[in-house]
C-alpha cells in the first residue's frame, strides 16, 4: 500500500489554496460564460484563474487569501437571478455541488412609509423574518420612492410571507407590507 505524505501534497495544497468553488444554482452556464462573469465581477480583487471542475461547478484562484476573503464575503451574486454559491475551497472537501439550505433574495416593501426607510429599520425588519443582507442602494439613497427593497436570506424549507407585520413608534401594529 502506498502512502502519500504531507510532504507529497503540501505544493498542491498551497496552490490551492487561493481558490474558491462557485456555482450556478439551478443553471449550468458554459465555461465562456462562467469565465466572463468571474473576471467581470471579481477581476478588480486579483483573479487569475477560471477553470472549469465538472458540469457546472467552477474552480476561482485569487492572487492571496486575502481576494479570496473579500470575494467570499462579499455580496451575493446572481446568474440570470439565480444565486451564484461561493465556498472557500478546503483541501478535506469532496468537490461537487452541494445541496443548499439558504438562498438570498431580494424583497420590495412596496407599501412602507418614508419614515421606516432608514438602515436600521430596514434591518429590523428584514431580520425579524429573516435575515438582512443588504439594503437596495436606490432605496439607500431614497432615489427610487415607489417601494422600498432589502435582500434577505431566505430558509429554503420556510414558506414565504407575503406581509411582514411590526409595530410602529407609537406601538400600533401595521400588516400591510
Amino acid at each position: 500500500m502506498v502512502k502519500i505524505d504531507e510532504d507529497d501534497v503540501i505544493n498542491e495544497i498551497n496552490y490551492w489554496s487561493f481558490v474558491v468553488v462557485c456555482y450556478v444554482l439551478g443553471a449550468n452556464p458554459p465555461f465562456s460564460v462562467m469565465s466572463g462573469l468571474c473576471n467581470r465581477i471579481w477581476g478588480k480583487h486579483g483573479l487569475e484563474k477560471v477553470a472549469i471542475m465538472g458540469r457546472g461547478l467552477f474552480l476561482v484562484r485569487f492572487n492571496s487569501m486575502e481576494q479570496c476573503d473579500k470575494v467570499v464575503a462579499g455580496d451575493p451574486q446572481f446568474f440570470d437571478h439565480k444565486s451564484v454559491i461561493i465556498k472557500m475551497w478546503d483541501p478535506d472537501m469532496e468537490l461537487h455541488k452541494e445541496s443548499v439550505k439558504t438562498i438570498p433574495i431580494w424583497i420590495g416593501l412596496p407599501t412602507l412609509e418614508l419614515k421606516f426607510w432608514g438602515s436600521k429599520c430596514l434591518h429590523k425588519l428584514g431580520d425579524n423574518i429573516w435575515k438582512t443582507i443588504k439594503i437596495d442602494q436606490m432605496t439607500s439613497n431614497k432615489e427610487r420612492l415607489s417601494y422600498a427593497r432589502i435582500m434577505v436570506e431566505v430558509g429554503l424549507d420556510k414558506e414565504l410571507r407575503d406581509k411582514i407585520c411590526f409595530k410602529n413608534e407609537k406601538g400600533i401594529p401595521l400588516n400591510n407590507l
